[in-house]
């Protein structure tokens, strides 16, 4: 069959440790093919430091042609001329290229976004609409704010309707965006005006491969917590409200040689601690809502977290259908706005 590239669009999301494209019809941001890898950037950016000789830009553009390869032999037609839109940390130091950072306040209309358009870049057969980040005085954010553009700028009806309310009120809303770093972000009157990083993910790596904790965890076997795993989180979620965080921690070995927890209940115990501790943050925080944007990997532990916390605002749990979509109705409202 023809090439009908304007009828779609290349989303790419890739991270820091994560990569995932998707091709999208254009009309109405249904995903109609997509691939995920763990080739994030880091990983490309070291492998290229080591390599030496090849142009940085270009030697991204070689990982690229290969995942595009693998989903073109998903469809029918060509991909070549289809557009792409990449956001994430491919725009970052350790990226394909780099792009300044936009500043605050940040605009949901797409109006102040920092994107560059490269023009078929490493013999590529697509232009590729590369996504910045946002900075504010004393951090920096890089995928978060693409996917907050769609969940609150795109296809205002239904969930995504509620979203766009939130964003808008002169109140304000804080969104959370879980993951290896997650992210506060605080909205009001349609921008971004402040937001909070927190290293969650990665900190709960780091205690269960690299600690001396690592001997009494366990991952349990199934992704759905037991009846008596949920009761080790949610303790574990009370817990920094009763100690410090860092005598808390240590509590988890005490849990196992105490014999109060098995390994995978402390597994839990310790994620629910970590969880507790950001979210806890938010209980000194003047918001009108909370919404908590976690894709189907992490809303399993944010939801019941924030239902055992009680904090004293309205929440809303966005879909984590939803949740995983949001880059991509970001990438498709920015090329909307854009091109």
């Amino acid at each position: 069959m023809g090439n009908p590239p304007e009828k779609y669009l290349l989303s790419c999301d890739w991270g820091t440790t994560s990569f995932r494209l998707r091709l999208l019809n254009q009309s109405d941001g249904r995903v109609m093919t997509q691939l995920t890898a763990a080739e994030g950037v880091a990983a490309v950016y070291s492998r290229w430091k080591e390599q030496g000789s090849v142009d940085r830009l270009e030697f991204y553009c070689e990982v690229l042609k290969t995942y595009l390869a693998i989903l073109s032999k998903d469809v029918s037609f060509s991909l070549n001329g289809i557009p792409m839109v990449i956001s994430g940390m491919a725009s970052s130091s350790i990226g394909m290229k780099e792009l300044p950072y936009a500043a605050l306040p940040f605009l949901l209309d797409c109006s102040n976004t920092i994107c560059e358009k490269l023009e078929s870049p490493g013999g590529i057969p697509h232009d590729i609409l590369l996504v910045s980040g946002v900075k504010s005085s004393q951090d920096v954010m890089r995928g978060e704010e693409t996917q907050l553009l769609g969940l609150a700028g795109s296809f205002p009806v239904g969930e995504t309707g509620m979203i766009r309310e939130a964003a808008a009120s002169r109140e304000g809303a804080v969104f959370i965006f879980p993951g290896t770093h997650s992210k506060h972000i605080r909205v009001k009157a349609g921008a971004i005006v402040d937001f909070d990083t927190f290293i969650t993910g990665e900190m709960f790596q780091l205690l269960t491969r690299h600690s001396i904790l690592k001997e009494t965890l366990e991952k349990p076997e199934s992704e759905k917590m037991t009846a008596g795993n949920l009761n080790a989180f949610l303790a574990g979620v009370r817990h920094p409200g009763v100690t410090n965080l860092l005598q808390s921690i240590f509590s988890a070995r005490t849990n196992y040689l105490f014999e109060k927890l098995d390994k995978a209940g402390n597994f839990c115990f310790l994620s629910g601690l970590l969880i507790g501790a950001e979210l806890e943050s938010l209980r000194e925080r003047k918001t009108g809502a909370v919404i908590l944007c976690g894709g189907s990997n992490v809303s399993a532990f944010y939801e019941p977290a924030l239902r055992e916390l009680k904090l004293p605002v309205k929440t809303l749990i966005v879909s984590p259908g939803l949740a995983d979509n949001a880059a991509s109705f970001g990438h498709l409202l920015l090329f909307q706005q854009l091109q």
